[in-house]
């Protein structure tokens, strides 16, 4: 179990996050990453959120870290252009917006297929976070697999 502080924030296991993960199989480990080392467009366009981000719902976050409440971490998996955030994007955005490029986090990294990535992304906003607006599911059945 990982509880630190980066900087000004405190972070938490995130349990639900790992109970997904668990029933999907997945091998995961926690760590530090650099703010800097998350690919930011690919976690925005991983088709398991909105195109967008939520700026409301993102400020209340950064809110609730700069108030020192407890955050949950966030998952990502590691590809060849830094790692990707399937669960916690507005979380990752908000922290991004707090620290500098080269703070570190403590995530959940996941080894999976690109498919289960998916599929992982599409669970953990299911249980976490906003849920998918009908423009929102409209643009994901649009869009070329």
């Amino acid at each position: 179990m990982i509880t630190e502080e980066s900087s000004e924030i405190s972070w938490c296991d995130d349990v639900q996050a790992q109970e997904t993960i668990e029933q999907m199989s997945l091998s995961c480990s926690q760590k530090f990453i650099k703010i800097g080392e998350i690919d930011w467009k690919e976690s925005k366009e991983n088709r398991a959120r909105d195109i967008f981000i939520d700026a409301e719902h993102k400020d209340s976050i950064k809110r609730s870290m700069l108030a020192r409440c407890t955050i949950p971490m966030t998952v990502v998996r590691k590809t060849r252009n830094g790692f990707v955030i399937a669960g916690g994007l507005h979380r990752g955005t908000a922290a991004k917006e707090i620290l500098n490029e080269i703070s570190e986090i403590p995530v959940y990294v996941v080894e999976c297929t690109d498919i289960e990535f998916e599929v992982l992304g599409c669970l953990l906003n299911s249980k976490n976070g906003l849920q998918r607006s009908e423009e929102h599911t409209s643009e994901l059945q649009s869009r070329q697999y």
